[in-house]
């Protein structure tokens, strides 16, 4: 596992951040929903993200970025998830956090049966 790129990070975990987060981002909302940082949190954890970071810093750190998005985005609308990610991932880089994606798991079962599909 090696720390990712800007543009890997984004891709891998944009999308879940776009359906387990932004979601829960409240388009009239008056204040900035730093709340949502518990739900990135966890929607990067699934995606085997790993962060070198206990939660309660990693919302420390990615506060001010939903704080700034929240400024710039027009009332009435939610955030592109690219823009949000891209965001993160520029706060936890500027903390010097690491940023690690595990491998996939391979299928139950695939050494067993001596390989895979056509083994």
């Amino acid at each position: 596992m090696k720390t990712v790129t800007r543009d890997r990070f984004v891709g891998q975990f944009r999308y879940a951040i776009q359906v387990h987060c932004l979601s829960m981002w409240r388009k009239r909302q008056k204040r900035a929903p730093t709340f949502l940082s518990r739900s990135i949190f966890e929607a990067i954890h699934t995606c085997n993200g790993r962060i070198a970071i206990e939660p309660c810093a990693f919302a420390r750190i990615v506060a001010p970025a939903i704080v700034e998005l929240h400024r710039v985005t027009p009332q009435g609308t939610r955030p592109d998830p690219a823009d949000l990610t891209g965001r993160l991932y520029d706060a936890l880089d500027a903390a010097g956090v690491e940023v690690t994606i595990k491998p996939p798991l391979e299928a139950h079962g695939v050494e067993r049966m001596g390989g895979g599909f056509g083994a």
